[in-house]
């Protein structure tokens, strides 16, 4: 008997263990796709992985409120190909964004939209609230 429950809650610790290592969501190349905070997507086809880091600057007018500006939003992305980190990137778009996209490697990443938009009265924004609709398409 206390031999099964040994194997019991090994074979419990394994299948845990395994289901935190799930491999991320797949997407394609030029497809708009959503990710959570610390969320990550992967595009096959071209081996590349890109993960929501954070949102480090968020100045939007929030609704019900006049503002002298628009304001704008950054955001923290990290990204690999074939495993090789390609580093972590700033994307902004809003007022006085002349491109809402960065660069990396041989892919443009656009910053389609950021969740949820301000609202008044409200505190800050928690970074896990936040989420973000990105494409990413070859140069």
């Amino acid at each position: 008997m206390m031999h099964n429950l040994k194997y019991l809650t090994m074979v419990l610790a394994l299948m845990a263990a395994l289901a935190g290592c799930s491999k991320p969501e797949e997407i394609e190349l030029g497809e708009t796709f959503s990710l959570n905070f610390e969320q990550k997507k992967q595009i096959p086809s071209e081996g590349l992985e890109v993960q929501f880091l954070r949102v480090t600057a968020d100045t939007r007018c929030p609704t019900n409120v006049t503002c002298v500006t628009a304001g704008f939003v950054t955001v923290e992305i990290q990204l690999w190909k074939a495993g090789q980190d390609l580093g972590t990137h700033s994307v902004s778009k809003g007022e006085g964004i002349d491109a809402p996209y960065t660069e990396v490697d041989a892919y443009r990443v656009e910053l389609i939209d950021v969740h949820p938009y301000p609202t008044d009265p409200q505190p800050p924004i928690p970074q896990e609230s936040y989420s973000i609709e990105l494409r990413v398409n070859r140069r």
